[in-house]
């Protein structure tokens, strides 16, 4: 284990007893200093990553002449990174733009521990923002501010800063901005601007080092004003990368160099599924443990839960759908040919007198053996309309739906499939391969019949010796249980042409319990199917 900073462990040892989820955070990090950036953007303060069950924090000297409440704001900041799983999720956003990505997640996280109330600090350091760091713009809190802060997720920002045009040059060009004097390696801070005089700026020139530090709030010693006016040709803004706007690729109308934040996304090149899992194993550990800290710490009198502690807990207990328990409570097991798990056979070897028989009949003893199993889940996907209101709500939910089929594929427990059907059937049963979702063609129109997904799934249920024998499309399983039935999920706007009633449920009538339906409307649904009904989040209200 590397020696941690002492700052750090003074910060560890006085938040211990305050926020006992962010001081496991520091304990089981390795720091590692990294003022070559060789990991570390030139700007950047720090940055996290996963590597054999410990948290790898990289960061610069210049963290360490932060004052304490700066300091404290980074390693929250760090420890969300951590606890939100951010180093597993959103990699299709990753490969897409992964500066865009981390401007949105930083974006995202520092709104909430700036949200985290006053009374929480009551006991602690109270935060405090490092500029020019990532934080939400007004412009889209006002975009969506009928939906409050249920609008800050990470795929929201990320939408709506990708679909941003860049401004134009003067935009960067205000007091407070810093830029670089064109063609040289001078930068500095515009103390004044004069537009109005044939767009002149004062700025206050300084060495790279020196901006490097006043952005990070760090004072450089014995440093005094330099001021000098330059016409807006000779300047180049020196920009935020949360101020970055794309714009479909087309050639930006100016110069600009970024600044890449305070902090920096590292996903290694070797990461695999094995990392994750370690890596979601090791943040609920850290969960747990800081749950049996903060219960003990619940009992003394004037203690309050600590404020980030009650953030992550919302985070991870929240009344979102957890579809893997949603799934796995509704799981039935399968023979099959990958898994294994203990039962018992009949031995070939027989007792010439069974001691358990009275009449000594010659009879076989069963012995242990070794049976394979799997889980299976299958989604009915109505491709006639928006099962959605929001593509981000779509992508929410196959992105647990990916994580769900990589961990049953990884523990070779079983596999996600899926039917796609309108009026008809319109792709028979299929293994779900990460980013099918994407592929998924949606006619509109309305009007399906839920009733052909049981008719079909009749057709490829075929009995023998009183089970189920699945061969279809490569895929391949047994159903010993006629009447506990592989978990169904239908992703539907529920308009249905028919309504749909016990009777059609076909061979799921005694499994009833293990068919649901993900929908906008019950209208047309008989009145025992279990539902989830989707709440139209623009309009703020359940459409019943």
């Amino acid at each position: 284990m590397l020696e941690r900073p002492k700052i750090i462990s003074k910060l560890a040892t006085f938040i211990q007893d305050k926020e006992p989820l962010i001081y496991l955070f520091i304990i089981n990090s390795d720091f590692i200093l990294d003022d070559k950036h060789e990991v570390l953007p030139e700007y950047g303060l720090a940055g996290v990553t996963v590597r054999n069950k410990r948290i790898i924090f990289y960061y610069s000297s210049r963290v360490l002449d932060l004052p304490a409440n700066k300091l404290y704001f980074l390693v929250i900041h760090e420890a969300f990174h951590i606890f939100k799983k951010h180093l597993d999720r959103f990699k299709d956003l990753y490969e897409e733009d992964d500066l865009l990505l981390n401007v949105a997640q930083d974006m995202v996280i520092n709104e909430e521990i700036l949200n985290i109330h006053n009374s929480d600090y009551s006991n602690s350091l109270v935060p405090e923002k490092i500029e020019p760091g990532a934080f939400l713009p007004d412009e889209f809190k006002n975009t969506y501010r009928d939906l409050d802060k249920d609008a800050y997720t990470t795929r929201r920002v990320y939408t709506w800063l990708k679909e941003k045009s860049m401004p134009k040059k003067e935009d960067f060009l205000k007091k407070d901005d810093y830029v670089r004097i064109t063609g040289t390696d001078i930068y500095g801070k515009i103390k004044e601007s004069r537009p109005n005089n044939d767009d002149e700026y004062e700025v206050d020139k300084m060495s790279k080092e020196e901006m490097i530090n006043d952005i990070n709030g760090v004072p450089s010693k014995n440093r005094k004003e330099d001021r000098e006016t330059f016409g807006k040709n000779q300047l180049t803004p020196v920009i935020p990368s949360s101020k970055v706007r794309r714009n479909g690729g087309r050639k930006n109308p100016f110069d600009f160099e970024v600044i890449e934040g305070m902090d920096t996304h590292i996903n290694d090149e070797n990461d695999d599924t094995d990392t994750e899992v370690e890596q979601e194993f090791l943040t609920k550990k850290l969960f747990e443990k800081a749950k049996e800290m903060q219960a003990q710490i619940n009992k003394r009198a004037g203690n309050n839960k600590g404020g980030f502690f009650s953030s992550i807990e919302e985070l991870y207990n929240k009344s979102k759908i957890n579809w893997r328990k949603e799934f796995n409570r509704k799981l039935n097991i399968y023979y099959s040919n990958n898994c294994k798990l203990k039962g018992i056979k009949d031995s070939f070897i027989t007792y010439p007198w069974n001691p358990k028989s009275r009449y000594g009949i010659l009879c076989k003893h069963t012995i242990e053996k070794i049976i394979n199993t799997q889980k299976y889940i299958i989604l009915a996907i109505d491709t006639s309309g928006s099962v959605f209101y929001d593509k981000n709500e779509l992508m929410t939910f196959f992105t647990e739906i990916e994580a769900m089929a990589k961990w049953l594929n990884f523990t070779h427990e079983g596999l996600v499939l899926t039917i796609q059907w309108d009026t008809q059937i319109s792709e028979g049963l299929k293994i779900y391969e990460k980013g099918d979702w994407k592929k998924y063609k949606v006619k509109g129109g309305g009007g399906t019949m839920p009733q052909i997904v049981f008719e079909y799934i009749k057709s490829i249920y075929k009995e023998k010796n009183n089970c189920y024998i699945v061969r279809e499309n490569g895929v391949y399983f047994n159903i010993p249980n006629k009447k506990k039935l592989p978990y169904l999920l239908f992703l539907t706007d529920g308009y249905f042409f028919n309504k749909l009633t016990k009777k059609d449920l076909g061979i799921y009538k005694e499994s009833i319990n293990n068919v649901c339906f993900l929908t906008k409307s019950t209208d047309y649904l008989f009145k025992e199917a279990n539902r989830i009904i989707y709440t139209n989040w623009q309009k703020n209200k359940k459409i019943l």
